[in-house]
Parts: structure tokens; C-alpha cells; sequence
């Protein structure tokens, strides 16, 4: 540990639901979905280095994403083996390992976003120094969380959830109200497990002002998915 702060990263792709063959994203090869789903993860990272008072804790399949991916971060970034276990007890796993090695606040992000900002993430973690023991999170449009913060080990409040990719925000706040806590919620963003949140992602990014954080991987997928299958009036 280096740092007072931490913020967790996981390098995972989210499940498209398929059932609807209307939805353009419902079709794509899971390799393209994966391309898609990693450069949301290489943005959410470049953002959150650049907060030079936090440790960047990132949990990867080495699998997937081998120890060369991140070279050219590796005197920022911290690596840490996914294992087998759902996503909420890998994420409690995360939150408690973070806790016992010192570190007082922590920052878990739960969907890589590319509209999370580092103006967001700095937010998050300077909300959690003004009370001894309060927790900020992020919803989505669909009632899940891509980020939740504490200020004390609260890991105990997933034990709620368990084979969901990302907690429910309503579960999610009536857990932390049974610790006691103080909550601050953050802005609410569209949740990209679905056509509808990637379509309006996209959308978003080509009007965003974004300071410096623009997420250049993810534009550079989107405009290979709509050279490669004619996408392109789908995002006008």
C-alpha cells in the first residue's frame, strides 16, 4: 500500500441479453462484444490513474488479459487474479482485501462506463473524507450500480446479492441503511448490459464534453463495429 485511497477496477465483459433479435448488439460475435467490453475497461483504467493520490487495484483473467496488457501501467496499477466464485462475492473478496491492507477509503467500480470521469471518481473518493463513516454510489438507469465507495469495511452489505453481475441499487441502499451509514448518490449513468444503454453510450459520446477524458478505445471500437456491419444510421 502506497496510498490512503483505492479504487478497484475488474476487467469483465457483461452479458448481452440475446432474446431480442431486433437489437443490433443482441447479434455481434462474442469476440466483438469483448472488443467492445475491454476498451470500456481500458478507458475506465486510463481515467482512474490519473488520480495520483489513489492505488489502482485491478482483478483480471489472466486468460484474457495477460500481464503484457498493462506494461505501460505498471508502476500505477496493482494486478489481482479473478477467481471462479460469482461477481458479488468476488467483489466482497475485493472490498475486504482492500480494507485489510490499510487502505481507508475505497472506491469499487462495478461496470466500466466510459462516461466515468475523473472528475467522478475524484468526487467519490473526497465525498468519503468528510464523515467518519459514509458510502457514495453510483446508479444506473436500470436500478444497478456501476461504483460504490466506503470510508469503513461495510463488505457485509453484498451478502445480499449473489449471481447478479451488478447489485441492485434499491437492495444496495436498504443494505447500507442496516449499517448505519451515511449514503451520497452520484450521478445517474445508462447501464451498458443492454442494446438500448450501448446505443445511447454512443450517442452520448459523440456530444460529451469531457475535459481531456475522452474515451478514445471505445470510439475506435464503435466505428469499427459501424464500418463492419453497417451500424451507422443506428447511431445518427
Amino acid at each position: 500500500m502506497s496510498q490512503q485511497n483505492a479504487i478497484i477496477i475488474f476487467a469483465i465483459s457483461n452479458q448481452i441479453d440475446r432474446s431480442n433479435h431486433n437489437d443490433p448488439f443482441a447479434a455481434l460475435p462474442w469476440d466483438d462484444l469483448d472488443a467492445l467490453y475491454t476498451a470500456f475497461f481500458s478507458d475506465t483504467l486510463r481515467v482512474a490513474i490519473q488520480l495520483f493520490d489513489a492505488d489502482i487495484l485491478v482483478y483480471r483473467n489472466t486468460k484474457e488479459l495477460s500481464d503484457d496488457f498493462f506494461l505501460s501501467y505498471k508502476y500505477r496499477v496493482k494486478l489481482f487474479e479473478l477467481n471462479q466464485t460469482s461477481f458479488a462475492e468476488q467483489f466482497q473478496s475485493a472490498v475486504d482485501t482492500a480494507f485489510q491492507s490499510g487502505y481507508q477509503r475505497v472506491v469499487a467500480v462495478l461496470e466500466n462506463n466510459p462516461l466515468i470521469s475523473h472528475k467522478l471518481l475524484k468526487l467519490s473518493i473526497s465525498q468519503l473524507g468528510y464523515d467518519d463513516d459514509c458510502i457514495v454510489f453510483g446508479p444506473t438507469d436500470s436500478g444497478s450500480c456501476y461504483l460504490v465507495g466506503m470510508k469503513s469495511n461495510h463488505s457485509s452489505i453484498l451478502k445480499t446479492f449473489q449471481t447478479e453481475l451488478t447489485p441492485q441499487t434499491d437492495g444496495l441502499i436498504q443494505s447500507i441503511m442496516k449499517q448505519d451509514s451515511i449514503v451520497f448518490p452520484l450521478q445517474t449513468l445508462n447501464s451498458l448490459d443492454n442494446g438500448k444503454g450501448l446505443l445511447q453510450l454512443r450517442k452520448d459520446l459523440e456530444v460529451a464534453k469531457l475535459n481531456g477524458d475522452t474515451p478514445t478505445k471505445t470510439i475506435t471500437v464503435f466505428k469499427m463495429l459501424e464500418k463492419k456491419y453497417r451500424f451507422r444510421k443506428l447511431f445518427q
